[in-house]
Order: C-alpha cells, then sequence, then structure tokens
C-alpha cells in the first residue's frame, strides 16, 4: 500500500484547441481518454507528464518540473486579482491517492484539493471504534480505526446510519498508512518551498503568502 500526492491537470485547462473527447466515458475507455487528456496538455507543454492511472487527470507531485509547475501555476492565477489574494487564492485542485497492489482505491473527488492532507493527518488523531469522515470532495468517505488496521468505506454522500449501512472498500496497516503519511506531508511542504520559488520567478508579490494558500499549509 502506498499514498501518493497529487495535483489535477483538466485537459480544459491547457488546450489552445479544439480536441475531440472520445465518446464514452473515462471508466469504459481509459486509454482513449488518457491520449485525448495527453493531447490536450501538450498543447501548454505539459505533455510528458503521466496520470496517477489512465483515464484520471492525476499527476505525482513529484514528477512535475518546476517548469511545468510554473505553467500550472500560471493557471491557476489567471483570474485572481492579486490585490486581493487572500480572498481569491484556495488550495490547488488534487488530493491523495490510496493505490495498494497496483489498485487504486481512493483518489480526490470532486472539489478535492491538496489541502485536505489535513483531513488525512486527523486519521491518526481521531477515536477509535467509530466512523468518521474523511473529506476528499464529493461524494467523500469514511473510516473506522481498530486494533491496528483502518477500514474505508466506499464513496457516498450519505451519513451512515448503522455500521451495516457502511461498504468496506478497502483495510490497511494503520502504522503503514502512517509511514506513508509522514512521506506525503514531507512532499507537501517541499512542494509550498518550490510553489513560493516559482512565483518569485515569475515576479508574484507576496509569493510565500500565496504558496501557504495553494497548499492549504494555513
Amino acid at each position: 500500500m502506498h499514498l501518493i500526492n497529487t495535483i489535477e491537470i483538466l485537459p480544459y485547462n491547457f488546450c489552445h484547441n479544439a480536441y475531440e473527447s472520445p465518446k464514452g466515458s473515462s471508466m469504459e475507455f481509459p486509454n482513449e481518454w488518457n491520449q485525448f487528456w495527453k493531447q490536450c496538455i501538450s498543447d501548454k507543454k505539459l505533455g510528458r507528464l503521466e496520470a496517477v492511472r489512465k483515464g484520471a487527470y492525476f499527476v505525482d507531485i513529484k514528477t512535475i518540473n518546476d517548469d511545468e509547475l510554473a505553467i500550472i501555476l500560471e493557471d491557476e492565477l489567471k483570474d485572481v486579482e492579486l490585490w486581493d489574494y487572500e480572498e481569491q487564492v484556495s488550495p490547488i485542485n488534487g488530493g491523495i491517492v490510496l493505490e495498494d497492489d497496483n489498485i487504486t482505491y481512493i483518489e480526490p473527488s470532486c472539489c478535492g484539493d491538496i489541502g485536505n492532507i489535513n483531513d488525512w493527518e486527523s486519521i491518526f488523531e481521531s477515536e477509535a471504534n467509530k466512523w468518521h469522515q474523511l473529506w476528499i470532495g464529493h461524494p467523500w468517505i469514511y473510516y473506522k480505526k481498530n486494533n491496528g488496521i483502518i477500514e474505508f468505506s466506499n464513496y457516498t454522500e450519505l451519513k451512515p446510519a448503522h455500521d451495516e449501512n457502511i461498504c468496506i472498500l478497502v483495510r490497511v496497516s494503520e502504522p503503514l498508512l502512517q509511514i506513508e503519511f509522514n512521506k506525503i506531508k514531507e512532499q507537501h511542504n517541499k512542494l509550498e518551498f518550490r510553489i513560493r520559488k516559482v512565483l518569485d520567478k515569475m515576479g508574484i508579490a507576496n509569493a510565500a503568502q500565496i504558496a501557504k494558500l495553494m497548499t492549504g499549509n494555513v
């Protein structure tokens, strides 16, 4: 089992041309959607990047170089009035992906962002033998700790009334998850520093504060 810290790179934000998207869903045609995504983001010189799974738009932050990060940040700030950055800058879309045996079990959903790392961190401080919501966007999931094992529920937008209403998606070792999370936390803090450096290079004022807002480290 391992965790991946990702940024979501939407194809339509980076394409110059009106490419035709595949017919059908990304679950039905992952290869075709991956090719479409690569074609779109190549317009902005991001075509080297690879999604964590075909059909998704999530990219491991460790694989993004500073030039590519500058392109992503430019897109993030294109509609921001920087004199009012404190009200207009928010965490970058993306978040944590949980994989086990090359199967993706958990990934960010709609409105999930990289600031949701704080919700993952709360797992280790939460009360045992009780279901807790893990915000990853919506739909979200629930988790419960028990004797060194953490159970994660399937995606839902409902509050479970009883344990029997919950379908278990995956079970993982709590100590192993803690080790993986510590790696992710270190990567996340390095990302804040990298964003600050890139923004400084771009000539953006208040780079340090904006980097904190973009990563949710506030």
